[in-house]
This record gives C-alpha cells, sequence and structure tokens, in this order.
C-alpha cells in the first residue's frame, strides 16, 4: 500500500498553520497505509500528538527547511493496546507541560496510556484536568515509574 503524503512546506511559506491539514489527511489513512510529512523542520509537537494516536515516527534532515518524518502505526495500536507515549526519562514537570499540549490537540474520546518516571503530584494532575483530560493510574502496571491512563473528555479551560 502506498504511504500518504503530505508537504506542509507551502502552507509554512504562506504563514498558513498546517495543523488542521495534516490531521484531516491523518485521519483519511487507510488502517496499515503509513503517512511521510515533508517540513521546514522537525515538527516535535505533532510527533507527540502522532504517539498518542498509537503511530511511532522517524525523522530524517534532507537539508535547509527539508525535514521528513515518517509515522507508522506501532504493533501495540494495530493489535488494539494503548498507544504508549514515553515520557519516563524526562524531569516530571516538563514530562507533564508536554502531555498537556498532546491533549490539546486531541480529539474528545481519544486516549492513550503515558509512562512517567515518578509520581505525579495533585498539581500535576490537576493541570492535565485543566487541558481536558480524566486521567487514571493503570493498576495492572508493574515497571519502573507510573504508568497513567489519560482520556481527553472535554475542552482545555485554559
Amino acid at each position: 500500500m502506498q504511504p500518504l503524503e503530505f508537504d506542509a512546506r507551502p502552507f509554512q511559506h504562506e504563514g498558513k498553520e498546517p495543523f488542521p491539514y495534516i490531521m484531516k489527511a491523518v485521519d483519511a489513512l487507510r488502517p496499515g497505509q503509513d503517512f511521510i510529512l515533508t517540513n521546514t523542520f522537525d515538527p516535535r509537537p505533532l510527533e507527540s500528538v502522532m504517539e498518542a494516536r498509537g503511530f511511532s515516527f522517524s525523522v530524517e534532515t534532507k537539508g535547509p527547511e527539508h525535514v521528513v518524518v515518517t509515522f507508522r502505526k506501532t504493533p501495540e495500536s494495530v493489535n488494539g493496546e494503548l498507544p504508549l507515549v514515553d515520557r519516563h526519562t524526562m524531569p516530571l514537570d516538563n514530562a507533564i507541560f508536554l502531555l498537556a499540549g498532546v491533549l490539546r490537540r486531541l480529539k474528545i474520546g481519544e486516549t492513550f496510556a503515558a509512562w512517567l518516571g515518578g509520581q505525579p503530584a495533585p498539581q500535576h494532575l490537576n493541570v492535565l484536568e485543566t487541558a481536558g483530560a480524566e486521567v487514571k493510574a493503570d493498576p495492572s502496571w508493574s515497571g519502573q515509574g507510573t504508568r497513567l491512563i489519560i482520556r481527553r473528555v472535554h475542552p482545555s479551560r485554559t
């Protein structure tokens, strides 16, 4: 199956935000179809959103303002398991901040798991809830750190 390709550079050169167009293309993917994005920079926020939607990615810098990112559904998400956003090596405050940013870009009802290096404090959970999340600890997690199940349940309150 041919991958779906999207070139965001014309949007960026015209000063337009390509994110809504990228997500519309991602929503149109067929099962098992890869998504290839050509961009002017490494789109780290988009990579986190795609990770939360069950995609892995590889980044190839081909030149100035020419970055190609290939997104592929992870075997776990293909098998019906929750996508995992791994932030266990990151300081907890930074991880929560990044997860809140991911949440704001997900659709209501989308769910993912997050692996954190420590136990989040009540203020961390409040940040995620303000960003639109319902957060639960994963009782089946036996690894190091904490695994949270995060579901977008309402628009951000910020």
